[in-house]
């Protein structure tokens, strides 16, 4: 079975919060036994006993990034991709997904269209107009004190910005023939990487202005943190134990890959935005054959040049 991890919903967070302390709680138990009770049968059984608790803690955790249900729903005007992405993730990252996802929904809204040509693969995709995205002199004038005065609603700026500094920075038309050699060459991953600071402040900009946010939390991520930093600790002073090494490896790992998901920066969304983002995130195909922006960025679109060829159609 593949596990996914994902961003967890505002219930499940609340949830491992509550586990996340009772395992902090346990490590430091574990802690001073290492420390205060001599090498005997007891202290074996003590340690052995209460790591085993350990990865039953882990475990429960575990099960909340699995436990996702079928809710089938038509996300198709959800929100654009960018945006999706970035409440998926709590950023924007390099990869294939997100430009095809953005160059389905530009599709949809008639900004590009595909030349009628003979050849498959020497269709054109065309810009249908340059100038209804907003120009950027350079990316380096765009900084967190005056990306207000860049910022516009429509189309809206991070839109423009990945337009036309990502998919078309030098020109108005692509054949998709050149489109699949780049995405097989990473070169929109490379451009995504180099602009997707900028991208993430101007979103969180845009989330700020419209209210998106609660406020900033950090107590997970800190939480996280702490967890690692004494279980290692504990792993230190303790005796050999192997079921407290297996026991410290799970919790290092799974802790990593939660804190890679839930950032330190990340934020508490308004009840409205988390209830449409776990609706995103507990969504699975339905039986509907259309390509779904949403399937594309939760990588259940296969990339390779007939599927990509169907999308375009």
């Amino acid at each position: 079975m593949k596990i996914q991890f994902q961003k967890l919903n505002l219930e499940n967070k609340n949830y491992c919060k509550t586990v996340l302390v009772i395992l902090i709680t346990i490590n430091i138990i574990l802690f001073f036994i290492g420390i205060l009770l001599r090498p005997s049968l007891l202290k074996i059984i003590l340690i052995s006993t209460i790591s085993i608790v350990d990865i039953i803690l882990l475990i429960l955790i575990l099960l909340k990034y699995q436990n996702l249900s079928n809710n089938q729903k038509d996300f198709q005007n959800f929100f654009d991709p960018i945006l999706t992405e970035f409440f998926i993730k709590n950023s924007i990252e390099g990869n294939n997904n997100l430009i095809l996802a953005e160059l389905k929904y530009l599709l949809k809204l008639d900004k590009i269209k595909i030349q009628k040509n003979d050849g498959i693969y020497d269709k054109k995709i065309e810009l249908v107009n340059r100038e209804q995205f907003q120009k950027f002199d350079s990316i380096e004038k765009i900084n967190e004190k005056n990306i207000e005065e860049y910022y516009i609603e429509e189309p809206n700026t991070y839109e423009s910005l990945f337009v036309t500094k990502i998919l078309f920075p030098f020109e108005n038309e692509i054949s998709i023939n050149k489109l699949i050699n780049n995405l097989e060459n990473n070169y929109y991953i490379d451009r995504i990487n180099m602009y997707s600071n900028i991208l993430e402040k101007i979103i969180i900009y845009k989330c700020e202005k419209h209210n998106y946010f609660k406020k900033e939390n950090k107590l997970f991520p800190i939480l996280i943190i702490i967890n690692i930093i004494i279980a290692i600790f504990t792993a230190i002073v303790s005796d050999f134990n192997i079921i407290l090494i297996i026991a410290t490896i799970f919790n290092i790992i799974l802790s990593a890959i939660i804190l890679k998901n839930e950032r330190i920066f990340s934020y508490d969304y308004t009840d409205e935005i988390n209830e449409k983002i776990n609706q995103i995130l507990n969504y699975k195909n339905s039986n509907n054959n259309e390509i779904n922006i949403i399937d594309i960025l939760l990588n259940k679109f296969e990339i390779n040049k007939k599927n990509i060829i169907d999308l375009l159609k």
